[in-house]
């Protein structure tokens, strides 16, 4: 009895597959993963306040690391108050985030388009349309509503 090659070759290519997505759900159900987004590596006001700090205590790091890792001398001191400045600076710009994402746009009014940085600044998944505020439900409900609070002002 003889097997056709292609169909055996079909038969293969199904049984790996179907081992490979079994494999895959395993490690997914068992191993716990994060999904990191682009947002989490993204640190506003890196270039300007951060990146040369991060070099003088990566180079401090690499000449402590070629030294032997010794646990004191100049090279310790020197990576010791490189990487401490260095944390100081990135938490600065952690706490200051939505200051330097507005001194971002605010610079780039300047240099760029300033439609593009406010766009990127803006929640581009909000809904431009409110369904209800208030007691108003609706988008022509929300219309009267707002139609007659102008009246009442004016």
């Amino acid at each position: 009895m003889t097997i056709d090659s292609d169909k055996s070759s079909s038969v293969i290519e199904h049984f790996y597959r179907d081992v490979f997505a079994c494999i895959s759900k395993a490690t997914a159900d068992c191993n716990p993963s994060r999904q990191h987004s682009g947002s989490d590596f993204n640190v506003p006001g890196w270039n300007t306040h951060v990146i040369e700090i991060h070099d003088a205590a990566r180079a401090a790091y690499m000449n402590w690391l070629d030294a032997g890792k010794q646990k004191f001398g100049y090279y310790f001191d020197c990576m010791k108050r490189t990487r401490a400045v260095f944390k100081l600076a990135l938490r600065y710009c952690r706490n200051h985030l939505e200051q330097l994402k507005a001194d971002a746009c605010a610079d780039s009014l300047f240099y760029k388009d300033p439609c593009k940085c406010v766009y990127k600044l803006s929640n581009s998944k909000a809904s431009c349309h409110i369904s209800s505020i208030g007691w108003a439900c609706g988008a022509e409900n929300v219309a009267d509503m707002w139609k007659t609070h102008f009246q009442e002002l004016y």
